[in-house]
Parts: structure tokens; sequence; C-alpha cells
């Protein structure tokens, strides 16, 4: 059997890698084996596998041991249309369903995309602020590379709609956990999960995964996440066939496009020049030509290049304290709708 049976669907941010690293553990259990293939997002309009034969690819390895097959896609949350085509595909499915304090996750999924270099914005605010703008635009665009509903930081935090989809398609085949929970007693929570999967119980590493790093810049990793993508879809093609492909050339023209829209700093011009200056350095020290693609890691080597080793602050309390007055009336729909308290939320 390799056709995926459950699915973790979410939310973005909070806790899905750790709970999958877990799940993939077990020896009931199937599920891709690299991050690179754990979001597929193949059942949304995320820009994901599109064809079926290649989705179920992905749980070729499977054996008559495995029970359970599943995959974590998140944006199988957000996406309006995700709940009824895995239903369409597998009403009996399992699902899985991980929230967080909307607030914490907004700024979590903010630091994330800015991370891999999806996001422009400097600032949680000025990524809030654009918001009322990308709800009318076409994503994905030159500006806005990454699914739709990554830049709704605020929208994407609305649970209640999102939730009721699948309660009211999967009915008891649906867990919901609170990563606050799941933070708290990683153990307990994943043998509730191993409960609710019907399978014995099993020892996992309790190890945080996926956690949220610092950039030296939003437009700087911006442009690497360009660089980086062209390197793998063009540049390593042509320089294995010994064309010319100049990372530093294609990186100014990359900045020059940004900066035509969007303010560069002081910080940002002078980090350009850095960056330069490590770019031929970075392709002749790591031997990337001779590198397969076949794990995330492997594919985001370039975005090592903007990350500081700083911490990054935590949410700025007035803003905390704004985005949950606004989830408040959610909040307490989900709760009614779920009969879990949320209410530590609101504090």
């Amino acid at each position: 059997m390799n056709k995926p049976n459950f699915f973790i669907v979410g939310a973005a941010r909070s806790g899905t890698t750790s709970l999958w690293q877990m799940l993939r553990s077990h020896p009931r259990v199937y599920m891709p084996v690299d991050e690179l293939y754990k979001e597929p997002g193949f059942f949304s309009d995320l820009r994901g596998l599109t064809d079926m034969v290649d989705y179920l690819s992905i749980f070729s390895g499977t054996s008559p041991d495995h029970e359970w097959v599943g995959e974590a896609s998140t944006a199988y949350l957000t996406d309006p249309v995700s709940a009824k085509r895995i239903y369409d595909y597998n009403s009996h499915a399992k699902i899985i369903i991980i929230l967080r304090n909307p607030a914490d996750r907004a700024y979590s999924l903010y630091n994330w995309m800015v991370q891999d270099g999806y996001e422009f914005a400097g600032t949680f605010q000025e990524a809030l602020d654009l918001e009322d703008i990308r709800l009318d635009k076409q994503i994905p665009n030159w500006f806005e590379p990454e699914y739709y509903w990554n830049y709704m930081y605020f929208q994407s935090g609305l649970y209640y709609e999102q939730v009721k989809r699948y309660i009211d398609l999967f009915g008891d085949n649906v867990m919901i956990i609170t990563f606050e929970h799941f933070k708290r007693a990683a153990l307990q929570v994943f043998n509730e999960v191993c409960s609710f999967l019907g399978v014995e119980r099993h020892t996992a590493s309790t190890r945080v995964h996926n956690p949220s790093k610092h950039a030296l810049s939003a437009n700087i990793q911006f442009i690497l996440r360009k660089l980086n993508d062209d390197f793998y879809g063009n540049g390593k093609r042509l320089l294995m066939s010994g064309e010319r492909w100049i990372p530093t050339d294609l990186f100014r023209q990359y900045a020059n496009h940004l900066s035509d829209a969007v303010h560069f700093s002081a910080r940002d011009k002078i980090l350009t020049l850095y960056i330069m200056r490590r770019l031929s350095y970075f392709f002749n020290k790591t031997r990337l030509l001779n590198q397969e693609m076949n794990t995330k890691e492997a594919r985001d080597q370039l975005l090592t290049i903007g990350m500081s080793c700083r911490k990054l602050r935590r949410i700025d309390r007035g803003t905390k304290k704004m985005l949950i007055a606004k989830y408040r009336y959610d909040i307490c729909k989900l709760s009614a709708l779920t009969n879990l308290d949320f209410t530590d939320w609101l504090a």
C-alpha cells in the first residue's frame, strides 16, 4: 500500500515538522524521508506535485508493515479547496491539525518567510501592512513567489473556518492538538497521536525541528533565494556544460530589480557588496556542481550566506495584544466548534 491514509494539515509554524519527524520513526507509520518531500501540497493550490503518479511515488518506500501512510502539507489547512479534495480521495482518512496562538504563529510565519527568502518586508509590521494589498494580487509572482496564504499573516490565523471544513467532512477522524501543549509535553502528545491512529506507543526524539533563524536582511535573503533557485534551475546546467553563469552579476541584477520597487537602506546596500564578495568564495569552497539536490538542506545551501547567529526577538507585546484583540471573536467560535479551551491565547 502506497496511498496516504492520514494527513497532518497544519497549521504552518505550529510544530508539524517535529511531529512528522516523530511519526516517521514509528515502525507502523510511513512518511516521506526528507523535508523536501514532507509537503507535496498535492491536494492544494500550492505549487507542489500536480501529477498523481509523481505524488504517489514519494510513498514508494512503504512496506506491508506500514499500517499508516501520511504526509504533512500545511497548505491544506488554509487552502479552501483542500479538505474536499482529500475527502474525495479518501473519505476515511485521519486528519491531524496543530493550532498555535495565532499571533505567535503569524510572527513565526513571517520570520520563516524571511529566513527562506520569500518575503522582502523588513519588519513584521510592514508585512502586516502589505496584507491588504496582497489580498487582491495574483500570487505567486516575482515579488511574492511563495504560496498565497503564506503572505496572509493575519488571515491565515483565522482558524474557525479552516477547522470547520475538516470537522464537517471527517467528523471524529479529526484530531486537534495545540502547539503550546505539544511544546510542553511532546512525548505525551505523540502517544495521544499513536492512540488516535490505533498503533502502539513508540519512543521518539523530542528534538525541535525547523526552528526560526535570524537573517541579516529580508531584502538580501530574498535576492539569495532568487539566485539559489536560478542556480538549481539553470546555472548548474550551464556551468557543467562549460558555459558562463556568474552569480555576482546575477545577484546584482536581482538586487537592482528589487530596489526599483522596494526601499533599500544604507545597511542593505553595504550588505549587498558583502554578499557579492562572499558568493565567489562560497561557490569555490562548497563544490555545488558535484552535489545532488535531493534534500532541502542541499537545495537551500546558498541561503546560509545571509544568515546571522543572532537570536530572533520575540513578537512585540503591543503588536501581539493588537492581533489577539482582532482574533478574539474567531478564537471564541473555534472553542465552541471544537469543545476545546483556547482561552490561554487571549491572555
